[in-house]
């Protein structure tokens, strides 16, 4: 009785192998399809990732500039040029910024959210899905974020140590998250 199921099995195995598509020949028209299809994909998404860094390396620059120039020292001499180098000698500042340092950090701001912009419309050109969906998701929830926290700094509702303290807080949480999309799902 046992031989006949084993020869059974044996046989619908072979059945079955022999219903499995033959693998494509370089010369497959479906499968040099596929292939290039491929290859375009590949080369979009890098030609993508190019155009990014372009533009974060150019944006780099240009804040290590606005950061060092010596019109916006006194802002500077509280705050760091990146959130992710804030200290707790800047989260310690309890005073409010004074009319100066507001107008100061009134231009700053200005010329960084119009670099960030440019760098959101770079990705969104890129017809990258992923650079897309990011640029996306940072404009909806990172964006109004930041705006958020530059109007309570503008409008003296908050000391240097607030401001500097949400600086890094959303830098933190922003980079924390092993994935955007995941960090996105937790804001809805």
């Amino acid at each position: 009785m046992r031989f006949p199921v084993v020869l059974l099995v044996s046989v619908v195995s072979l059945i079955l192998a022999a219903c499995a598509p033959m693998p494509a020949t370089k010369d497959d028209p479906v499968a040099k399809a596929t292939r290039q299809e491929a290859l375009a994909k590949e080369a979009a998404h890098t030609a993508a990732q190019e155009a990014v860094q372009k533009q974060i390396d150019l944006v780099a620059r240009h804040t290590r500039a606005i950061c060092v120039a010596p019109e916006n020292r006194a802002y500077f001499r509280h705050t760091p040029c990146l959130p992710v180098e804030v200290t707790e000698k800047h989260i310690a500042n309890k005073t409010l910024p004074t009319a100066a340092e507001l107008r100061i950090a009134k231009r700053v701001f200005n010329q960084i959210d119009d670099m960030n912009r440019d760098t959101l419309e770079v990705m969104r050109q890129t017809e990258d899905p992923y650079y897309k969906e990011l640029a996306e998701k940072i404009r909806l929830f990172y964006t109004p974020k930041i705006e958020r926290l530059q109007n309570e700094f503008l409008t003296g509702r908050i000391t240097w140590a607030a401001y500097n303290a949400q600086r890094k807080a959303m830098n933190d949480e922003f980079t924390s998250s092993e994935d955007v999309s995941e960090w996105i799902e937790e804001e809805l």
